[in-house]
């Protein structure tokens, strides 16, 4: 799904890519997501979407922001 190697210019830098395998999963994903989706979507008019959206944002930063809290406790410096 991915490759993974060191940088030329930092060998301490890994670079990871998408294989063309990863990347057709991903998309298969995607569309998948899509379709289930865009039905229920469709029916919402502009203000339930704007709420979905602005509570979707914060549960993703509030989710961020524990696990950043909980790798720096696991793995301090």
């Amino acid at each position: 799904m991915v490759t993974r190697h060191v940088s030329a210019s930092d060998g301490r830098e890994r670079k990871v890519a998408t294989t063309p395998e990863g990347l057709a999963i991903t998309n298969a994903l995607d569309a998948a997501r899509e379709w289930l989706m865009q039905p229920i979507l469709a029916q919402w008019d502009k203000r339930d979407w704007k709420t979905f959206v602005s509570l979707l944002r914060r549960f993703v930063d509030d989710a961020l922001a524990i696990s950043t809290k909980e790798n720096a406790e696991r793995h301090p410096q």
